[in-house]
């Protein structure tokens, strides 16, 4: 009997190995499964440079947009990442925030948002005159098209990162209309940032 037992162990034993180990992978998985509590990998439980592509590897994504926002003429924010404030400080002047400080290396992007060109327009004017002769009475009809000015490129906005001590970092952009003229503008405003820009840490907002 015993005999019997062995050899059949030996015949089988490629399948009683392959069975073990599926019985301990899921043993584990499934110990994962009921004992690690949602939250419990962070930061820390990842090593540096184990995330491909598609979960953020250095090596391939070397910035992020760490703040954003949009920002209409009259200064009042129009829809911002969270903490955003803005402030319109004079002519096509602004300053914008977002309560936290960040590097002055990021790189702030700044856009107007549809420019200040106007659309053309054709005027024509009719004027009517009347030239008598004798016998008989003939019509002239004189016209005049005068054309509007045609509407340059769209307005321009530049961007510049204000590192403050002890308060949050400002955000100065200038916008500018279709002449290059200092003009109130909307705006759109991107702050590209790589990593180790800033920790996020909260300050003192104190807009000019």
């Amino acid at each position: 009997m015993i005999r019997t037992l062995i050899q059949h162990a030996r015949r089988h034993v490629i399948a009683y190995v392959a069975l073990t180990t599926a019985v301990l992978a899921l043993g584990g998985a499934s110990y994962a499964a009921f004992r690690i509590p949602n939250g419990a990998v962070g930061e820390r439980q990842l090593h540096n440079h184990v995330i491909d592509p598609v979960k953020w590897d250095t090596a391939y994504t070397t910035g992020f947009v760490r703040r954003w926002a949009t920002v209409n003429a009259t200064g009042s924010i129009a829809s911002t990442s969270p903490g955003g404030q803005s402030k319109a400080i004079g002519t096509g002047a602004y300053v914008v925030t977002w309560g936290d400080a960040f590097a002055s290396w990021c790189a702030p992007v700044a856009t107007v948002k549809g420019g200040s060109a106007t659309t053309t327009t054709t005027t024509t004017t009719t004027t009517p005159t009347t030239t008598t002769t004798t016998p008989t009475s003939t019509s002239t009809t004189s016209t005049t098209t005068t054309p509007q000015q045609a509407p340059g490129p769209g307005g321009y906005a530049d961007a510049s990162i204000v590192q403050r001590s002890g308060l949050s970092t400002l955000v100065a952009v200038a916008t500018y209309n279709s002449h290059g003229h200092a003009a109130n503008e909307p705006f759109s405003l991107a702050v590209v940032c790589g990593p180790g820009a800033g920790s996020g840490q909260t300050f003192p907002t104190n807009l000019p």
